[in-house]
């Protein structure tokens, strides 16, 4: 949760940065013109004793000053808080003890106060003596949200300290930020309240006065005022209990480390817990709050709970710094969990395990869990000194969620999930133009926001996998731990890092091999996007050449000048081994390209294969003789001899470097003809994401029947293969998942096969379908066009109150092959007793999505019903409807319904001004590639199905193929 203000922790100690600077430029081989300018920039600043943040990469701000001054910063906190929230008064009193230590001669003091109704009692006391300093009042700036207490006469002296006292009162807010108020029902039909907080990233300063930025850490002691038939729960345990005799107790809890204002948390409720009872000496007491009637699915988080902070102990080398972990549970919490110090909040959903929770959940709870956990040390024992470097502490913990869970649970291979499901996701988002380097300035509290970004979890943990791997985990490890060592309980930027990192490859790495780490990943921090190599290879001389470009959505008209240190590991069918994945070799961010001359790990018959288990945050392009002699392998050989990784890498990129005409279609289809023998779901999903494209564009046209036939033929072995039974723990952990792909794929595909059997446990097997498989034995029972089953969905639909048995009955009603029933289905949409404002919106999406028969029904009601629609969905969930209806619009048919639907929607305002220009441009976008590709596509799959044997297969296949009009996207 933080980013890069380089406005420097180098001007911390000028003559060892200016050291460093020395030998940069004594090496000035290995810099390029870019960071020479940097330098240059620095030092033009340096002496001055400042260096402005508009020298470096920075979002756009709106001007105001939101940092704080730096003449004062907190030591120490007293709060006190006094609550009936268990009588439902909601509002709240408090008051506020600062020790402050004045850094500079002040004449004021500054610091953050936002929706708290009343501030009265301000006082300032020496801290010697207790001599009361006169003040004129105070005022406040809701611009920055700046409490300035301004003295009558005089200065606070810099290097003293002083005790400032604010007494407060206000109301539990109503939106999940600061102090707010949260409920939930009981089993007798009662609502029940609760208080607690949400204080990130810059919203401590809705519960109390304080110096809410992260740079500032202080003690905290807590003391809380409540309900005696309520409890209070903190960052640290209870001190000690008190009683007042009038149905009131109040709750000490002990001091806090140093900690920033944005871990703080406490929650006042009657939630009952879960605990380890502190079972093992190595262990600390693990405890899960919950509503009392859902308290039987907290076990689970307290077990992998504690087997996660004993694996982050080991790991890491320091000892979880708190002397208990509590999690709570709150139903209407804003994200998926906030890492607050010794006490995690969680949405409840991604907490609490029930008998009849998925497999998909169980992950879930547990990535989460390690995620949270991860934050106890990266945010929390040492935290960004600023929100520029947010990828500190949600980079590692996006790393460390897959890491830690596969320590926990090696037997999932999680770490393999992880290319598919974040490096290849992110591949996508930052190929826009969009993107922003890892480290960016942000100053505002709507800017500090945007920093939660997938560059700041997800390439983050990217980049940092990939330097983990390229210089050895080993190195990785104690260079983390070199880390704490020098900044635990301290803020960090990322040269504290680097200057770590360092000093581990000092220590373990021979001189021969050591690499400038503050150089290499520097150029990944400080530039925005990804590079994409090209491999070129001389089959006469054997030599590689190896040329690095920034990838983009598109092939820009002029060459993006972006250059990066990028380690290069490879394998070869001679050479395969594919659990080395140190560097080999460095390419330079001076060096466009480099040679790689002949050795024996590789012959002119052999497939070459570069960024082995695709550990490196970059794409590979390959010549078009080695995707031949890689898709032999493939399809003739043995495909076991190409990590499952880096075959899933294979097919993801090059069905992007196909999508973006970076590489001819004719060679994708040969290279994914090889998934007929592929059984691992990676591979498989990598190319589910990418055919999902190509049939979404093709829909429609003539060639389409061919391309849905060679898909099929595809997917036919894999369905045959893993069948619709969940087998629990006797499979592969990432089979649940290749099921569902499966299973959804070959139905949507028309595969009487599985649209037979899924129909048949449907109405056979009702009561008893698996929970894992239950969303999908819905949607494709469904296509065989039962009037009975669509019937008995929609009443148990009205009949059920459980919220993911109605999200799974309303996705599923979408699914049906007949006009009729879809026509009635959207129709409820427009607002009942029955649905929701976000159901009625699922109601149209689960439609829409439905293939060409589910967006002509979905187009009909929007030229009819769109005025309704808006009112019954609400604007946010309209514009969203639009956005994804333009995806689906490829053609001069659709076009011609669709947009006039814009052009009589945009000026009523039933849509925005974005969501207008936004479609216009996907519905353009659609047209340009289908221009430029379509083409190719079509001639490959008529000459496929002309050559010997495949014209037989197409018209067998094509008599398989029911429900044309009804391939569901993915």
């Amino acid at each position: 949760m933080y980013r890069l203000s380089l406005y420097l922790p180098l001007i911390g100690n000028k003559k060892k940065n200016l050291k460093k600077i020395n030998q940069s430029l004594s090496s000035v081989h290995s810099i390029d013109m870019s960071t020479l300018w940097i330098i240059f920039v620095f030092l033009s600043t340096f002496a001055k004793g400042s260096l402005s943040t508009d020298s470096y990469n920075a979002l756009q701000d709106d001007g105001i000053q939101y940092r704080l001054p730096n003449a004062t910063k907190p030591e120490t906190y007293d709060i006190y808080i006094s609550t009936s929230v268990h009588n439902q008064n909601f509002t709240f009193e408090g008051s506020v003890s600062i020790v402050i230590l004045v850094t500079e001669d002040t004449s004021s003091i500054t610091l953050h106060s936002h929706r708290l109704h009343t501030i009265h009692g301000v006082s300032l006391l020496q801290e010697e003596g207790r001599v009361e300093i006169p003040l004129t009042g105070s005022t406040y700036d809701d611009n920055n949200n700046f409490l300035t207490i301004p003295l009558v006469s005089g200065v606070l002296e810099r290097d003293r300290r002083y005790v400032l006292n604010i007494v407060f009162d206000s109301t539990l807010q109503d939106d999940p930020r600061g102090f707010y108020k949260s409920s939930y029902v009981d089993d007798s039909g009662n609502v029940r309240y609760l208080a607690t907080t949400q204080l990130g990233m810059t919203d401590a300063r809705h519960a109390f006065p304080c110096f809410d930025e992260a740079r500032y850490r202080a003690n905290f002691s807590i003391r809380i005022r409540h309900g005696s038939n309520y409890h209070a729960v903190s960052n640290m345990p209870i001190d000690n209990t008190a009683d007042d005799g009038s149905g009131m107790t109040t709750t000490t809890f002990l001091t806090t480390p140093l900690a920033p204002t944005y871990i703080l948390a406490y929650t006042i409720s009657d939630f009952v817990y879960a605990s380890n009872g502190n079972s093992g000496t190595d262990s600390i007491p693990i405890r899960t709050y919950a509503r009392s009637n859902a308290i039987h699915g907290a076990s689970y988080s307290v077990e992998v709970g504690e087997k996660l902070l004993m694996a982050y102990d080991d790991y890491l080398g320091v000892k979880f710094a708190l002397p208990k972990m509590d999690q709570v549970a709150v139903a209407d919490f804003p994200f998926s969990a906030m890492e607050n110090w010794g006490m995690v909040v969680y949405k409840e959903p991604v907490l609490l395990l029930f008998p009849n929770s998925t497999h998909a959940t169980k992950t879930r709870i547990t990535t989460i869990i390690a995620h949270e956990f991860a934050h106890q040390w990266f945010g929390n024992l040492v935290t960004p000194k600023w929100w520029t470097w947010t990828w500190l502490s949600e980079g590692f913990s996006t790393l460390f969620e897959h890491l830690a869970t596969n320590w926990v649970f090696p037997e999932w291979n999680i770490n393999d999930y992880y290319v598919y499901n974040t490096l290849q996701n992110v591949f996508q988002s930052d190929a826009e133009d969009s993107t922003r380097p890892m480290s960016t300035y942000a100053e505002s509290p709507a800017a500090i926001l945007d920093v939660l970004d997938s560059v700041t979890y997800a390439k983050a943990s990217c980049v940092l996998r990939m330097i983990m791997h390229a210089i050895t985990e080993d190195v990785f490890k104690s260079g983390l731990r070199n880390y704490f060592r020098e900044r635990a309980y301290l803020a960090a930027d990322e040269n504290d890092l680097f200057d770590a990192m360092a000093e581990s490859i000092l220590a373990n790495v021979p001189s021969a091999n050591r690499v400038d780490i503050t150089a290499i990943m520097s150029s990944w921090t400080q530039q925005k996007g990804y590079p994409f190599l090209t491999i070129t290879r001389n089959y006469d001389t054997g030599s590689i050449s190896v040329r690095q470009d920034r990838y983009q959505s598109y092939i820009p008209a002029q060459m993006d000048r972006s250059l990066w240190w990028i380690p290069l590991n490879y394998a070869s069918a001679t050479s395969y081994d594919f659990t080395n994945t140190t560097a080999q070799r460095w390419l330079s961010n001076v060096d466009r390209s480099t040679t790689i001359t002949q050795t024996n790990e590789w012959t002119a018959d052999d497939w070459v294969i570069f960024n082995k288990r695709e550990t490196g945050y970059f794409r590979v392009l390959y010549d078009a003789q080695n995707y031949k002699i890689i898709t032999r392998e493939l399809v003739e050989g043995d495909l076991s001899k190409i990590h499952l990784t880096s075959r899933s890498q294979l097919v993801d990129d090059a069905l992007n470097f196909a999508k973006t005409g970076r590489l001819p279609y004719s060679v994708v289809f040969e290279l994914i003809g090889y998934l007929e023998k592929e059984r691992e779901f990676v591979p498989w999903a990598s190319a589910f994401r990418g055919l999902e494209f190509v049939h979404r564009i093709m829909a429609g046209s003539a060639s389409y029947e061919h391309l849905r036939t060679f898909t099929l033929n595809l997917v036919d072995g894999l369905f045959d293969y893993i069948g619709i039974k969940d087998l629990g723990d006797n499979e592969p952990h990432f089979n649940k998942d290749l099921r569902i792909l499966a299973t959804n794929w070959a139905c949507r595909l028309g595969s009487i096969n599985c649209i037979e059997k899924t129909n048949a446990e449907l109405r056979q097997n009702w009561d008893n379908i698996h929970s894992n498989m239950r969303p999908t034995i819905y949607c494709n029972g469904l296509r065989a066009n039962g009037d009975n089953d669509f019937s008995s969905l929609m009443i148990i639909l009205y009949d059920t109150v459980d919220s993911t048995e109605r999200n799974n009955i309303l996705a599923a009603l979408g699914c049906s092959s007949n006009e009729a029933q879809l026509k009635v289905y959207i129709q409820t949409s427009l607002g009942n007793n029955y649905l929701s404002a976000a159901e009625n919106y699922q109601v149209f999406t689960a439609v829409m999505e439905n293939g060409e028969l589910g967006l002509n029904v979905a187009l009909d009601f929007l030229d009819n019903y769109l005025a309704e629609a808006v009112v019954a969905y609400g604007n946010t969930n309209m514009n969203n409807a639009i956005i994804a209806t333009a995806n689906k619009i490829v053609g001069s048919d659709r076009e011609q319904r669709f947009i006039p639907i814009l052009q009589r929607a945009l000026p009523s305002g039933q849509i925005s001004v974005q969501s207008y220009n936004e479609s216009l441009k996907i519905v353009e976008d659609n047209k340009n590639w289908l221009t430029n590709h379509q083409g190719s596509i079509d001639n490959w799959l008529n000459d496929f199905y002309k050559s010997s044997g495949n014209t037989v297969a197409a018209g067998m296949l094509s008599v398989l193929v029911v429900l044309a009009s009804c391939f569901r996207y993915i």
